[in-house]
Order: C-alpha cells, then structure tokens, then sequence
C-alpha cells in the first residue's frame, strides 16, 4: 500500500515541479514530496507535529520507494513540529 501511495505521489510530483504532493499515514506522520525539473530530484519529507520522525520509518518509506535508493536525512524543527529530508536523484525511467 505504501509503495502505491509513493508512486501516485511521485508520478503528481513530476507532472507538476515544485508544487508539493503528500500523504498522511497513520499516527500523524507525513509524507510530502516535491519535483525539482531542473535538478531532476525529489525533497522528500517525512514530518510530524509531536513526536520526530523515526530513522526506522525514514527507512520503510525508502523501501518502498518507487526505485532502489538511499539517502541519509537532516533533522530538523519548524512551526513546532519535527521533520527529516533529504533530496533524492530521480530515476530516469520516471522522467
């Protein structure tokens, strides 16, 4: 199901660079992603409002991402809630 909603969300993304598509899953989490066309890479940010996002469910989202790929995250706060993001390289395929 996961891998589902990141395909919709990725295919959205790149039919419309820098505007963000996202999904809430259970427990608060959200995932949001945005097209870079000039870069041809992805902001993908996993946020929530009390409680950070887990390496462990940073981990499930790339497993079930559209294409074999890894990135470290950078942890953050803004508007009082906790976030993880990192770009990702788009794979040709996609594009």
């Amino acid at each position: 199901m996961l891998a589902a909603i990141l395909s919709k969300l990725t295919a959205a993304a790149i039919a419309n660079p820098a505007q963000p598509y996202g999904h809430r899953c259970t427990g608060g989490l959200r995932v949001t992603i945005i097209y870079y066309e000039k870069s041809h890479q992805f902001n993908l940010v996993l946020s929530r409002d009390r409680v950070p996002p887990s390496l462990a469910e940073w981990n499930t989202v790339l497993d079930n991402w559209p294409y074999p790929t890894r990135a470290r995250p950078n942890p953050g706060r803004r508007n009082g809630g906790y976030y993880l993001a990192a770009m990702l390289p788009a794979h040709p395929k996609l594009l």
